[in-house]
């Protein structure tokens, strides 16, 4: 099975691959986003989320998060990439105003200002001053600290990883932040706590350890197993402390259990052509035991 996907399949790290085809949604090949939707929610979720991308807007904090790396990965590119608007800019012009047949002088200026900002700007995403800075502070934090600093220089800044799962026969992929072969890799996390046990909280809320073995999984598939998946939690507020962990022995076992859970919920899906939401059964609701605190009877 394996030997026949792969005919039609690209297996291998890419260093240079395009976000815009990593980021392209299939039912039949799984990533970490889709198999946190898929166990952490239900295959009806992650069908809905693959057939329907432009339901997904993009919200302030996806920005900042696109901002956050762009400033660790590539501070070069990033002061190319994002703007900041001025203060004192004036609002956009309405539609009103660009169609009025008489426009006012105000309006007139207002147009004119856009115009020129545009023409300079256009092709560059505008961030709030406050995030601008909070994004180079973030990356600055690491640079600063004395072994991450080391984790991000040399290596395959977001390669992207494409390999065949052995237990399933699934198409995965995988895209870190960097990738140092045969020896670790990096994948850098915005939080508000990065203490041990904020951070720890965190991490097994949104399933870091399923998503380093996933990962870590691609790295062995392609020939290239590293020994460390390692997460750099960066807080996003002063003094935007880093700290880079790595994952011990039981959240590793944890991480890998979730992910097999996950593919194999996938490989079923596919399978049958049937992709089911929480429960096909009249099923009994029991209360979590907080909910019966203080309650007498």
């Amino acid at each position: 099975m394996n030997a026949q996907l792969a005919e039609c399949y690209p297996v291998g790290i890419f260093p240079d691959e395009p976000v815009e085809v990593y980021y392209q949604r299939r039912l039949d090949e799984a990533n970490s986003t889709g198999l946190k939707i898929i166990d952490g929610r239900s295959p009806a979720h992650f069908k809905y989320w693959v057939e329907n991308p432009d339901d997904e807007h993009e919200t302030p904090a996806k920005l900042f998060g696109k901002a956050f790396h762009g400033s660790l990965l590539e501070p070069d590119e990033f002061t190319r990439t994002y703007a900041v608007l001025p203060e004192d800019a004036p609002a956009r012009p309405t539609k009103a105003m660009l169609n009025a047949g008489k426009p006012s002088a105000s309006s007139l200026a207002r147009q004119d200002w856009w115009r020129e900002w545009e023409a300079k700007n256009g092709s560059r995403v505008v961030l709030p001053a406050a995030d601008y800075d909070r994004a180079q502070r973030m990356g600055d934090s690491v640079r600063a600290h004395p072994i991450a600093a080391g984790l991000i220089v040399g290596g395959d800044r977001e390669a992207t990883l494409r390999w065949l799962d052995a237990d399933t026969g699934m198409k995965c992929k995988a895209r870190i932040d960097n990738l140092i072969r045969k020896e670790f890799m990096v994948d850098a996390k915005s939080c508000i706590d990065a203490s041990p046990e904020g951070f720890a909280r965190s991490a097994a809320s949104y399933r870091y350890d399923a998503q380093a073995a996933h990962y870590m999984d691609g790295a062995r598939e392609c020939g290239e197993a590293v020994d460390y998946y390692i997460v750099l939690a960066v807080e996003s507020e002063p003094p935007y402390v880093c700290v880079p962990y790595f994952f011990g022995p039981v959240e590793e076992q944890r991480g890998w259990a979730l992910r097999q859970r996950a593919i194999r919920k996938q490989a079923e899906c596919l399978r049958t052509g049937q992709w089911p939401g929480y429960a096909d059964t009249l099923t009994q609701l029991t209360y979590p035991t907080w909910a019966h605190y203080g309650i007498e009877t």
